[in-house]
């Protein structure tokens, strides 16, 4: 019986120290930190899947009607086409229902490597106070596509419900 409680206080303990903590700094800073000692500060960019092959650099809510967002080509290949996931918040904190579970912006031309591209999507807005974009999917001119994990987009999640 004592090796059974073991066993299960072993595992509980090594499954919650690989998990990536989520604090405040003194001055109200919103880090995450790994557990190979590292930490990284949250606010300053949006979040995205580390191997993602676009980095989003700004989503913005441009009026009731309008969302911008404004991405970065980090792969060797050329995008053809990517889709994002949005994710929006009333000043309650209250995840607000989109029409759509993703948003695509298609028929790239020389969105190659380093180069910026914004794209603006029509949305009833009104309610959304903050606004989170990431990609989940991007087709490149080659034919292949990258697809964000489940596992990658929770964490993706609890990142953006640490820094709200």
């Amino acid at each position: 019986m004592r090796e059974r409680i073991l066993i299960v206080a072993l595992v509980v303990i090594s499954v919650t120290t690989f998990a990536p903590i989520y604090a405040t700094t003194e001055y109200g800073e919103k880090v995450v930190l790994y557990e190979d000692g590292t930490w990284e500060l949250l606010g300053t960019e949006m979040q995205s899947a580390k191997e993602a092959p676009i980095k989003v650099l700004k989503a913005t809510l441009e009026d009731k009607f309008t969302v911008s967002v404004k991405v970065k080509n980090v792969a060797y290949k050329t995008i053809k086409a990517y889709r994002m996931r949005f994710i929006m918040f009333d000043d309650f904190g209250t995840e607000l229902w989109l029409p759509y579970s993703s948003y695509i912006s298609q028929s790239l031309k020389n969105f190659v490597r380093n180069v910026e591209y914004t794209h603006k999507w029509e949305l009833d807005v009104r309610q959304a106070t903050s606004f989170y974009a990431y990609p989940i999917e991007v087709v490149f001119e080659d034919g292949t596509k990258w697809l964000l994990s489940s596992t990658e987009e929770e964490k993706i999640k609890q990142s953006i419900d640490a820094i709200r």
